[in-house]
């Protein structure tokens, strides 16, 4: 949408920096991540615990900005999600945030059997994805809202839900 050249982002995740150039809709999935883990670490009870670890991460990817906030600093970057979780596989770094649905993903067509998800909740980290428009496509972002509204409100929201992302 920066550019002019896109009508509609389907499925963008707000910031303060994009809302400067893109009307966001109401949220219409919501990512939750987790903790990924070496099967051979021991699962951290809390957050503090999970700053100890080496933590595998990309470069200014949503987990990194995570990290950051909580002032984690025993971080290793790597290019992609995939070569995290096939470091964290190795054991050559101790886990990995990242969202459950494409990390565990990963994890099962990889192969990965050594890569295990905690059950560390990290309720402030998740994604909430949106359309994004044009900032002056008030009419656009306004059908895409009542939309959204009406698939929630009709039940079909939820059965398409549960067939393609999952509880």
């Amino acid at each position: 949408p920066q550019a002019g050249r896109i009508d509609v982002l389907a499925a963008a995740v707000a910031t303060p920096e994009r809302e400067a150039f893109i009307a966001f809709s109401t949220a219409h999935v919501d990512l939750q991540s987790g903790l990924f883990l070496h099967r051979g670490v021991r699962q951290p009870r809390t957050l503090a615990e999970v700053g100890q670890l080496n933590l595998g991460t990309t470069e200014r990817s949503a987990g990194h900005e995570y990290i950051l906030s909580q002032g984690w600093t025993r971080v290793k970057f790597f290019p992609r999600l995939r070569d995290v979780l096939e470091a964290v596989n190795r054991g050559d770094t101790d886990g990995v945030i990242a969202v459950h649905l494409i990390a565990g993903n990963f994890v099962r067509r990889g192969q990965l059997h050594d890569v295990v998800e905690t059950d560390l909740e990290l309720t402030d980290m998740h994604y909430r994805l949106r359309f994004g428009v044009q900032p002056e496509a008030r009419a656009l972002l306004f059908q895409l809202n009542e939309g959204l509204q009406h698939v929630r409100a009709s039940g079909v929201y939820d059965r398409v839900y549960e067939k393609w992302i999952g509880p």
